[in-house]
Parts: structure tokens; C-alpha cells; sequence
């Protein structure tokens, strides 16, 4: 398990409205923030905070790819054989870039590789993103709000309406413009391999 990008008592002090630890348990708090940043890494395509995890990618011409980026280290690599034990490698031999690229004196087959990888930290504005969105997850976990299939809202006292924007739909992430600005800079793109 990676650390998390916040504390309980970290969003209390961001978000005033779930200062409540009543209505808002520490457990319900990790709960939401498990949620907001699985969606963030998912969204994003890299994690802000270490990981150790083993994969087997497959090997073509040299060169596999890991699944993962902001590869921080390698403690263990062997080539995969059929009905037999792999072949552990020595790592030094192994050159694997932060993007995920192993390159390595292969021609094809697979690899099992151990890898730490991830920020060591999430970003300020994004920890501060995910707070804001944790929020919402857990105003909408108690009933407030919108209903989430709203795509407008009209305020007949203050005489104005807004179209808001809806999740899924033109690159949304969520209804909250601010944090997909965010999570769409911080998003990596795999184009330039190297």
C-alpha cells in the first residue's frame, strides 16, 4: 500500500465543510480519498506517491514497456521460461528508463520485473485537487448537493442559470472545471517513449 495523498485531519483544515468528524469519520474520509485517488492515477496514467509492484511485460526487438511511469528503481528482473523457473538477470543489466522502458540484450520473450515507481509525493495542486474532490465525494455520500445527472441548474431567486459541466463528456473528468484543469496537466502521454 502507497501512502496516502492526504490526511483526515489534512482535509478537515482544506475543507471546512467536513470539519464535522461526527458526520465525517476519519474510516468514511480514507474510504472517499481511496476512491479520488484511484480515479486521479487512473485519469492521469502515473501514481503521486511510491510504489513496489511486480509485472511481466513482453519483450520485442530489445525493448518491453512497463505499464507504469516514473520508474524510481529495479530490484529484480528474470526472464520468464516456460514450464520452468525464470531466469533472474542481473538489474545493473537492465537500463529502464523513468517512462517505463526497459531496454535491455533480449530479442523476444518476457520479463517479470520488480519496480518502485511514482512521485514521492502528489503535487500541491493536486493534493489540493483531490481534496476538493474528496469533498465532493463525500457531500454526495450523505445526500447533499445536485443530483449527479444534473446538467443545469437554474436559482430563481437570484434569477440566473448555469449549465454545469457534466462528467464523461467532453474531456470532463469531474463537474468540477478547476480539478480537471489540474488532473489534465499532470496526465502523461506515452508519445514520447524514451
Amino acid at each position: 500500500m502507497s501512502d496516502p495523498y492526504f490526511t483526515p485531519a489534512e482535509l478537515r483544515a482544506a475543507e471546512k465543510s467536513v470539519v464535522d468528524s461526527v458526520q465525517f469519520p476519519d474510516d468514511l474520509i480514507e474510504v472517499a480519498r481511496g476512491q479520488v485517488e484511484s480515479r486521479i492515477d487512473r485519469w492521469t496514467g502515473r501514481v503521486f506517491t511510491p510504489r513496489t509492484e511486480t509485472f511481466v511485460v513482453d519483450v520485442v526487438a530489445g525493448v518491453a514497456i512497463l505499464p507504469v511511469v516514473n520508474v524510481r528503481s529495479v530490484s529484480a528482473v528474470s526472464v520468464v521460461v516456460a514450464g520452468a523457473a525464470d531466469a533472474v538477470l542481473d538489474e545493473s543489466l537492465v537500463s529502464v528508463g523513468a517512462g517505463g522502458v526497459i531496454r535491455g540484450g533480449w530479442g523476444a520473450g518476457r520479463l517479470r520485473v520488480t519496480v518502485e515507481y511514482g512521485m514521492d509525493a502528489p503535487p500541491a495542486d493536486l493534493k489540493a485537487a483531490a481534496m476538493r474532490l474528496c469533498r465532493e465525494v463525500l457531500a454526495r455520500s450523505k445526500g447533499g448537493g445536485l443530483p449527479e445527472n444534473a446538467i443545469s441548474y437554474t436559482s430563481t431567486e437570484a434569477g440566473w442559470s448555469a449549465v454545469l459541466v457534466t462528467p464523461g463528456v467532453r474531456g470532463a473528468h469531474t463537474a468540477i472545471p478547476e480539478v480537471n484543469e489540474i488532473v489534465n496537466g499532470w496526465t502523461f502521454d506515452r508519445l514520447g517513449i524514451g
